[in-house]
């Protein structure tokens, strides 16, 4: 199974490194600058206590088509992706990305056969250090994965079958496109949370109104979620809303992360502007001020 990872960040080699390590046939399709440093460092992933370092396979063009295509980027540079990868689809290549929100595959699906497009969803902190080096915070590392219109490819069943060898938690879902909508009104309400108060979780619960900011940030990501069609499940709602109150969590989101980083880009319109347009009359002050701050975070940014 030749399986192609758009993407050596955080995300795609996490992933890939442990496929690799359960013997996967991995290629990593990356920038002429990520090209490099993994030409001199390898690969080097530090989680659970251990550092994984390894050579890998990388091209700046594919030259063959590939079984599977693990689409590992941010939003804003899905367009490029999706010419990078091109190349590389076949009439059966199956096509996981692992982006927020749902709005990526409109763009997908246009280009490229929409039942080969799978749903993929992953609940890790993680980050791609300055260094090139990978960092797993924590514990948590889920990945789910599905077929949109109904049952799972045999191809996909042997993606699956690949990350039992890892310490991943790696499932095929049946349920994937509620498992979408799941992950991104947890995601959006932590979004809104730490961007907008620009703290972690702990640092806001310890504040005078944080467990109530939390609580009613929480409940404007269901409803927005729910006029869209996709009340979150009992048991995310509940997960969101024990995420954003505990008060000895130094959770913050990817996106937060960005901002204290001053990342040229940020994920802003995929993750908060579209759940605000999809959930359009619900009154959702708090989602709506933080998308208004990460606008204008947006417009400060100097010109490329």
């Amino acid at each position: 199974m030749r399986i192609l990872i758009l993407g050596a960040g955080a995300i795609g080699a996490y992933y890939g490194a442990h496929l690799i390590e359960a013997g996967a046939d991995v290629t990593f399709l990356v920038r002429p600058r990520r090209a490099g440093q993994l030409a001199e460092d390898g690969l080097v992933v530090h989680t659970g206590g251990r550092e994984i370092r390894m050579p890998v396979k990388v091209v700046e063009t594919p030259a063959e088509q590939a079984d599977l295509i693990l689409l590992a980027c941010k939003a804003y540079d899905l367009d490029a992706a999706i010419a990078a990868i091109a190349p590389a689809v076949g009439p059966a290549t199956l096509i996981v990305p692992i982006l927020n929100g749902i709005a990526h595959f409109d763009a997908l699906d246009a280009r490229f056969a929409a039942e080969n497009v799978l749903g993929g969803v992953c609940m890790i902190s993680i980050t791609l250090e300055a260094n090139g080096h990978i960092r797993h915070f924590g514990t948590a590392d889920t990945m789910l994965f599905g077929n949109r219109f109904g049952a799972p490819q045999a191809s996909l069943l042997a993606f699956a079958a690949l990350f039992a060898k890892t310490p991943v938690t790696a499932k095929v879902s049946t349920e994937i496109v509620q498992d979408l909508w799941d992950k991104w009104s947890l995601l959006s309400a932590g979004g809104t949370l730490t961007c907008l108060l620009r703290g972690n979780v702990a640092q806001i619960m310890a504040t005078r109104d944080g467990p109530k900011i939390a609580a009613a940030v929480a409940e404007e990501c269901r409803a927005l979620c729910a006029k869209a069609g996709h009340d979150p499940r009992p048991a995310t709602f509940a997960r969101t809303r024990a995420m954003l109150t505990d008060p000895k969590s130094p959770f913050i989101t990817s996106m937060r992360r960005d901002l204290d980083n001053k990342a040229p880009k940020i994920e802003a319109d995929h993750i908060l502007g579209d759940l605000l347009r999809r959930g359009e009359g619900v009154a959702a002050p708090f989602v709506t001020a933080a998308y208004c701050q990460l606008q204008v975070y947006g417009a400060n940014l100097p010109a490329n």
